[in-house]
This record gives structure tokens, sequence and C-alpha cells, in this order.
């Protein structure tokens, strides 16, 4: 069984799904650095999602990170972090939900601004209107976090800690743990 962290980009899946993956003593991966692996075998050159979304597009990272969904699908007992899109293209869930539960990190869209902001934007999002499309694109992504999520976290405001916190009483109840 794995567990599957999703949710909008700069939501905390990746520090929530390492906190998670050492607490439960599981190996934790992260859908880009999987994508990176194939990447860098097939093209011979080492390149970060930005940069392989930028020099390829979108159609071309969508595909190379269903790819990648695969091969994380095909790995057992482990904690993976999606990207905020990945449910979005192909049917990226149903291939995740044959072996894992789906964890919803539902954050608060001013914080994850912030944060976007610090770290730089993201090629899907138009740095003019920065607020007003990342309010356009979680809208459309939330519905899916929603239907395709077994746990739905509401972690405004709290730390990673209380988070995992918060997950770990739910997997326990569900018997997957």
């Amino acid at each position: 069984m794995n567990f599957v962290i999703i949710g909008f980009k700069a939501a905390g899946k990746s520090f929530v799904g390492r906190r998670l993956a050492q607490r439960l003593n599981m190996p934790f991966k992260d859908i880009d650095d999987i994508i990176f692996e194939i990447y860098e075998k097939e093209y011979g050159e080492r390149l970060n999602s930005r940069e392989i979304y930028k020099k390829h597009g979108k159609d071309f990272f969508r595909e190379l990170e269903h790819r990648a969904v695969e091969v994380g699908s095909a790995m057992d007992n482990i904690v993976l972090a999606l990207g905020g899109g990945t449910l979005v293209y192909f049917n990226n869930a149903e291939i995740l939900k044959k072996n894992s539960k789906l964890i919803y990190l539902d954050e608060d869209s001013k914080a994850m601004l912030e944060r976007i902001k610090g770290r730089g934007i993201p090629a899907f999002l138009d740095p003019d209107d920065l607020e007003g499309s990342m309010q356009r694109e979680l809208e459309k992504r939330k519905p899916i976090y929603e239907k395709n999520a077994d746990y739905r976290l509401d972690i405004k405001g709290f730390s990673i800690e209380e988070i995992v916190n918060k997950i770990i009483p739910l997997l326990e109840a569900d018997k997957v743990l």
C-alpha cells in the first residue's frame, strides 16, 4: 500500500510526505524526482520540472509526468508526493488508486501564493496575473483533488508535524497501517 500526497502547488506535499515517510519508516519519493530520472536517462541532461516544461512545453511535460506516475505506482510501500497538476491529466488518479490511498492537503490559497512568490512562479501561472491565474487553476483542480482523495485534511495554520499527527490516526482507523 502506497500513500500519495496530493494538493495544489506549494501546499506542502513534499515536506509533509517526507515527514510522514519518516514516521511510517517508509521510503519517500517525489514525482519530480522520478520525472528527472526518466528525463536524464532518455535525454542525457538533468533538468528540473520548470526547465523541462519551458524547453519542451506542457504536453511533453504531462506525458513524462504520466510515465513517472506509472513508475511510482509500480513501487510498493512508499509515500509519494505528486505535482499539483498530476491528477488533472490522463488517468493518473485511476492508476494510483489501484494500490494507494490519496491524502489531499487543503491549504489556504494566500499561504500557497506567498510560497509560490518566494520560490519562483511556475510556468502554468501567469506572472502578470499571478493571484487570478492561481485562483482559476485552484478552482479547476480542487474538485479533482476532492473527488479522488481518500482523506482530505484542512491544513490551514498547522505545522508539518501537526499535519502528520492528523494523518496517522486516519490511516490507523482505516487499518491501512
